[in-house]
């Protein structure tokens, strides 16, 4: 049982970092800082940045940015193809 926890949490520390991959690729700053906060997206002065809590859960921060990512326009042809479950399901766990 610990070693299909390892791989989950292997696999999903994979998919955060397509996901931080995809920021970038659309000039999207990420920002991780410490409190009582969830995260999410945030337009200074013409530059989007994404906060993330740095004590939040893989999973959590992996939602945090599909969930943020419904309100820009994201070409399709970013979206790799492990990805893209995440988008067009993003409002049933993956």
């Amino acid at each position: 049982m610990a070693k299909k926890k390892v791989e989950q949490q292997s696999h999903q520390e994979e998919v955060l970092k397509r996901l931080l991959d995809l920021l970038e690729k659309l000039s999207i700053n990420v920002r991780y800082d410490r409190g009582f906060f969830y995260g999410g997206l945030v337009r200074y002065k013409d530059q989007l940045y994404l906060y993330l809590n740095r004590k939040s859960e893989t999973m959590q921060k992996i939602e945090i940015i599909v969930d943020e990512l419904k309100y820009i326009h994201v070409p399709e042809d970013l979206i790799s193809e492990d990805l893209k479950p995440y988008f067009q399901f993003s409002n049933q766990e993956v």
